[in-house]
């Protein structure tokens, strides 16, 4: 029979696994870290559009850095594992181009 806790790592490993999932799909998007929503105003009127630059948002580019690295320290936590010695690794999916 499983505890309450058991059940509440299972469930924490499934968001983490759906979170992760979400997070390869978007990288399959070459422009995702060259789109941004910009908000203008014009008048008394407010217009929001997304644009796409050649600047890279490396601001976008660090979160989603530190968002792997806390999946993957919530994998292991949950998982029972012990993080492994000598560094703090992150390995990304491959990218074709960005």
């Amino acid at each position: 029979m499983r505890t309450s806790r058991q059940t509440d790592l299972r469930q924490e490993l499934r968001a983490a696994e759906m979170i992760g999932k979400a997070i390869v799909e978007s990288l399959k998007d070459k422009e995702q870290f060259r789109r941004y929503i910009v908000t203008e105003k014009r008048g008394s009127d407010t217009c929001t559009e997304e644009y796409v630059f050649g600047k890279v948002d490396y601001k976008a580019v660090g979160e989603l850095v530190r968002t792997v690295k806390a999946l993957e320290e919530l994998k292991r936590s949950a998982g029972g594992l012990e993080p492994e010695r000598g560094g703090n690794l992150v390995v990304l999916p491959m990218v074709e181009e960005l």
